[in-house]
């Protein structure tokens, strides 16, 4: 699909590139970003971004610049019907593993983090915000289970604070089956290679455990754990 949706945009041109400018962006330093921005080939004028997943073009964003409001309008996207978050591939990108997570609202928003040297920088349209984890942030989910610093820069009205609430609900939160059956040798690896971690369940009653830890400071089996439940085997304090 990626070579597909890369016939539908040609190079940005000269009134694209000043309306640009007019948001404030440098043109040459933002064509150095290589983002792929152009223009729909059939309608010259009209912008098109695209997004990347793992590198490949799966989504165009299409709209013009409208003065007084921020971001595409009068747009439509092409490819899948769900886009992946807007510069999700910086989450794949291990030479960022240190720098915070900053999430912002729409393209320009990343367009200007990424200008003002936030390469760690995702975008989320406020379109798509609603009641609940929305699909295309239940589809990064995995990517933003481990972020352990984040910086949520939304707009104020009601669509803002229902994003920040997505957002919110997502970052450091994990599917419980899927965690489950990792526990057991069945969890999912991912096309990009990601493999579902085990999940450590404790509740609030760490006496169990301490005691475990007692008995096997190595470690300790199903099977372990289940006969010192059934009391068959001492805690060290009792022999």
């Amino acid at each position: 699909m990626s070579e597909l949706l890369q016939n539908y945009i040609r190079p940005l041109g000269v009134e694209s590139l000043a309306a640009i400018e007019a948001r404030g962006f440098d043109a040459e330093e933002f064509l150095k970003l290589d983002l792929g921005v152009g223009e729909l080939a059939d309608h010259p004028g009209v912008l098109a971004v695209p997004y990347r997943e793992q590198g490949q073009v799966v989504a165009i964003h299409t709209g013009t610049f409208t003065k007084g409001i921020v971001g595409l309008q009068g747009g439509r996207w092409l490819g899948m019907s769900v886009p992946p978050l807007y510069n999700v591939d910086c989450l794949r990108d291990a030479s960022l593993a240190d720098e915070p997570l900053i999430v912002v609202e729409g393209e320009m928003a990343t367009w200007a983090a990424l200008s003002a040297g936030f390469r760690r920088c995702i975008g989320l349209l406020a379109s798509l915000a609603g009641k609940g984890r929305q699909p295309h942030l239940e589809a990064a989910a995995y990517l933003l289970r481990d972020i352990p610093r984040a910086v949520i820069c939304t707009f104020d009205d009601e669509q803002g604070q229902a994003l920040r609430a997505n957002i919110a609900d997502t970052i450091g939160r994990s599917c419980l089956c899927n965690s489950l059956a990792a526990n057991v040798g069945l969890g999912q690896t991912r096309q990009d290679g990601y493999v579902e971690p085990a999940l450590v369940t404790l509740g609030v009653d760490l006496d169990g455990v301490t005691r475990l830890a007692q008995n096997y400071p190595q470690g300790w089996s199903t099977a372990q754990a289940i006969a010192w439940l059934l009391g068959e085997v001492p805690s060290i304090s009792e022999v």
